[in-house]
């Protein structure tokens, strides 16, 4: 390509090239557990998204009757509505002057795909804004599946309500002698079909935790009843979670993504934690609210798109120092709408 083809620096880091090349980049957008898979993405009309809590009754045997005799009424399930402004979160990122100075002297120069090489660092540059704000969702819809709450900060808390049979602990740590991950599991879908009538038909953990699981002596015990040292046999995977399958209708879904931080690389779903989910269906909503930027958009400077369900980019420039800024804002929370369906269970025996 020649270089009056390339685009100039201004042209190609708009926020609708920002958001084109984070769609079309399926490295970035690959979906992640939480965000349109377990969460339904939706759109609220303001910035409140209704939460229900509490418990539905129990399915029971309706009262036998005579004639002419009155309907006995049955006490209501504690279902309690509330609402809760939804959280913002944006960070921005700096197009510098001298980005701006290697871009073109990219275009002047004899190699002609020197320019896209640095138009595609700038453009992982800011779209790092993008997946740091897929992280956000994410670590939230995890907190919400692994703690039944969501900690916004100190003093913001949202709890669906958990009982205390929901949030249950292995009667041992599962990478112990004497543990046995099929009697915990067994209880956990027990309870929960006696208590809700859910059928707790998924699990979800991350890799540590399946270690454990597949490691463990008891379950190789059972499946490999010859074997007189299950401590060194090998069992593969796949025997494992097609065993608990057969046996209690367990799906086993083993997550890793997570996110660093200062302190290290930090799994959505922590160490010691596995999420039972119902068999089939979403388990909530990603509540998107509209952003300033989208609301404004028509009256600010410089360029305004939406990517995703309403993740809103803002690219706009300052004179001194001569930078382009690049914005990415979202209002979203998600909502686990079948709380009082899911269970957690801590495997360290702690």
């Amino acid at each position: 390509m020649d270089n009056d083809e390339i685009l100039d620096i201004y042209d190609a880091t708009t926020a609708p090239h920002v958001v084109s090349f984070w769609n079309t980049n399926q490295e970035l957008t690959e979906p992640y557990l939480g965000d349109g898979v377990l969460f339904a993405s939706t759109r609220l009309t303001d910035d409140q998204v209704n939460i229900v809590t509490g418990s539905d009754t129990v399915p029971q045997l309706l009262d036998q009757t005579s004639r002419d005799a009155k309907a006995i009424p049955l006490t209501r399930g504690t279902l309690e509505t509330s609402s809760k402004e939804v959280p913002g979160f944006k960070n921005s990122m700096i197009i510098n002057e001298k980005d701006i100075r290697d871009y073109r002297r990219a275009q002047a120069s004899a190699d002609k795909g020197l320019a896209d090489v640095v138009l595609n660092r700038i453009y992982a540059d800011q779209t790092r804004l993008l997946q740091n704000a897929a992280y956000r969702r994410e670590a939230m819809a995890m907190e919400e599946l692994t703690t039944g709450k969501l900690t916004l900060d100190s003093k913001k808390v949202v709890d669906f309500g958990l009982k205390t049979w929901q949030k249950a602990k292995a009667t041992a740590d599962w990478g112990a002698d004497g543990s046995n991950p099929y009697d915990d599991i067994y209880a956990l879908q027990t309870a929960a079909a006696q208590k809700t009538g859910t059928t707790l038909g998924r699990a979800v953990m991350n890799q540590k935790t399946f270690n454990k699981l597949v490691r463990n002596n008891t379950l190789k015990s059972t499946l490999l009843a010859n074997n007189a040292n299950t401590a060194v046999a090998f069992v593969p995977n796949s025997v494992v979670t097609g065993f608990l399958f057969s046996e209690l209708g367990l799906t086993i879904q083993v997550y890793n993504k997570g996110y660093s931080d200062s302190t290290g690389f930090h799994t959505f779903i922590p160490d010691d934690v596995v999420s039972f989910l119902p068999t089939e269906g979403q388990v909530g909503r990603m509540a998107y609210a509209a952003t300033p930027e989208e609301e404004e958009s028509s009256r600010l400077e410089g360029t305004v798109a939406i990517a995703g369900s309403g993740v809103a980019v803002h690219v706009y420039d300052q004179s001194d120092p001569v930078a382009r800024t690049t914005k990415v804002d979202q209002w979203v929370m998600p909502v686990l709408d079948v709380a009082n369906q899911i269970a957690i269970l801590n495997v360290s025996g702690k």
